[in-house]
């Protein structure tokens, strides 16, 4: 068993100290992986290819390394910042050649690869995989050319990698039977399968139901929830907390104070909750909302993250029904509603039992992701 693992993606360490352009969510992710591997017995170093937030930083950027914690070593690379066409072809070319330099001089022999999948320096990992024939694992959260217009040769480049990886990692079962088409070894996991410890008491006056996510109408997450309390009565007490532009929490702020008018539930409207105290609000409830649109494209290929994080808080889950959800390992664990509408939302919170394994649902998937991922780096 090859027991080194090089873990490339667009990271940075927590709250983003670096000023790069990533996603919460994918470093998250990565980050989860990662501990992973090392559970499982691999060494595992992080590679970040994030690029800088042009307004933040300007002109060259050295080498950056730092740590995830004491058993993970980041090293992120060299990159260029500056606003404007001729900066950014300045940091694209200057990143392929950082990288190129480094899997050429860098990666030792034996090492193998992890590669959470983005459309950045494709052309150079399929390059050293066909030189070097090192092992390579490909962490696939979403196919790009389906949700994203790209060039022909990055089409074709996405397409080869797909076909050059030795497994795959997938958020979704639907992922895996749509690119794994030669069943090559491949393990599945939702998402940070975290446990926090607890530490807050549950509210006992009434039945809490908290929605947490995104204000932006085109989600239409925050709308369906609160529209929800309508069909509620006095024994539930909704509480609403996320982020969005200034329009949007007005816009929803206002639909709190009409449907208020509607309903003897008790709607409260939390603003941003921060991520120091946000597990502790969270376990104060009983069910979290889960209603993003089904008909929107992604949201039907994609395993919801927040799932997992109501699970893992305690908390009995009511959602949207979307095929990926109903093909989990987890679909026994959620009540899914059928209309994007109040009424079934509320019809499904009425349903729900308050008391739940859910927490040891989420911790046997994480010691089964363990062993999987042992396995899969070994069967490759």
């Amino acid at each position: 068993m090859k027991n080194e693992i090089i873990y490339f993606g667009i990271f940075d360490t927590l709250k983003n100290p670096h000023g790069l352009k990533v996603s919460p969510a994918c470093c998250n992710k990565m980050e989860y992986v990662a501990e992973t591997l090392i559970a499982a017995g691999y060494s595992c170093k992080i590679l970040s290819i994030a690029q800088p937030n042009p307004c933040v930083k300007f002109g060259f950027i050295p080498t950056i390394n730092c740590k995830l914690n004491n058993q993970i070593d980041v090293k992120i690379l060299s990159t260029i910042g500056g606003n404007g066409l001729f900066w950014k072809i300045l940091r694209t070319l200057w990143g392929k050649i950082a990288l190129l330099f480094f899997l050429l001089f860098k990666l030792r022999k034996g090492y193998a690869i992890a590669l959470y999948h983005t459309p950045m320096h494709l052309e150079v990992f399929c390059l050293i995989k066909l030189l070097f024939r090192h092992k390579l694992i490909l962490e696939t959260e979403e196919i790009y050319n389906s949700v994203s217009s790209m060039l022909f040769t990055h089409r074709w480049l996405e397409r080869y990698i797909f076909k050059l990886a030795d497994g795959f990692i997938f958020p979704t079962e639907l992922l895996n039977d749509t690119i794994n088409t030669k069943s090559k070894p491949y393990t599945i996991i939702y998402g940070n399968y975290h446990i926090p410890e607890i530490v807050s008491k549950k509210c006992i006056d009434k039945t809490h139901v908290v929605y947490s996510g995104t204000f932006n109408p085109r989600k239409g997450g925050a709308m369906a929830a609160i529209s929800s309390a309508e069909y509620l009565g006095e024994n539930y007490h909704l509480h609403v907390t996320g982020w969005g532009r200034e329009n949007e929490i007005s816009d929803v702020k206002e639909l709190i104070k009409q449907t208020s008018l509607k309903t003897k539930c008790e709607i409260t409207f939390d603003g941003f909750v921060d991520d120091n105290v946000f597990f502790s609000y969270l376990q104060r409830f009983h069910i979290g909302i889960n209603s993003q649109n089904p008909n929107d494209i992604l949201s039907s290929a994609c395993f919801p993250s927040k799932i997992l994080v109501y699970m893992g808080n305690g908390l009995s889950v009511v959602s949207s029904k979307t095929e990926a959800i109903e093909r989990s390992k987890l679909a026994d664990s959620i009540i899914q509603y059928d209309e994007q509408c109040g009424q079934s939302i509320a019809d499904a919170i009425k349903k729900i039992s308050v008391v739940n394994n859910n927490r040891k649902v989420v911790n046997n998937l994480h010691l089964k992701c363990i062993n999987e991922i042992r396995s899969l780096f070994i069967d490759a």
